[in-house]
């Protein structure tokens, strides 16, 4: 699953991951949406809701809202293109930087049948 996330935040990474906190938050964001496709499509809303309430601060303004969503439509795309069957539910992530090498381990679990 590491590879998948990486495989999916790519281009926003090439694009903007120019710090550790940038190419964190790119990746916690790759995962927000990876975990929001996973869960039923009318829960998805709340989810994502919730994920804007913690990615942006309360004086945060509507850009960075936008931007957000933006961000998570994007890599929901990608996975629509990209891994379109792969169903499983990230539960944790270690993100390291180091000699401007990106290591993340990614703890994830299949999701049963019908769910």
């Amino acid at each position: 699953m590491s590879a998948v996330i990486l495989t999916l935040a790519v281009p926003l990474l090439k694009k903007y991951g120019t710090n550790f906190k940038r190419t964190e938050s790119i990746i916690a964001l790759a995962i927000a949406a990876w975990n929001k496709a996973m869960v039923p499509a009318k829960a998805q809303e709340d989810f994502q809701k919730g994920i804007i309430d913690i990615a942006v601060p309360t004086d945060g303004d509507a850009e960075l809202v936008a931007a957000t969503i933006e961000i998570m439509e994007m890599i929901e795309d990608r996975r629509k293109q990209i891994f379109p069957n792969l169903r499983v539910v990230i539960a944790k992530y270690d993100l390291q930087v180091s000699e401007g090498k990106l290591t993340l381990n990614v703890g994830s679990a299949p999701i049963p049948e019908g769910k």
